[in-house]
C-alpha cells in the first residue's frame, strides 16, 4: 500500500516550492484505491 509523506501535503499547497507540481500528481493518486496519507501522532 502506497502512503504518501506529509511533505506532498504542504508541497502540494504552496505554488511557491519547488516539488508543488510533482507534490499535486501524488495527491492526484489519493483517488486510487490503494494509497493512502500518512499520519502520526
Amino acid at each position: 500500500m502506497p502512503v504518501l509523506d506529509t511533505a506532498v501535503l504542504f508541497a502540494a499547497a504552496d505554488s511557491m516550492d519547488p516539488r508543488h507540481s510533482r507534490a499535486l500528481r501524488y495527491m492526484d493518486k489519493l483517488s486510487e484505491e490503494d494509497y493512502v496519507p500518512s499520519c502520526f501522532a
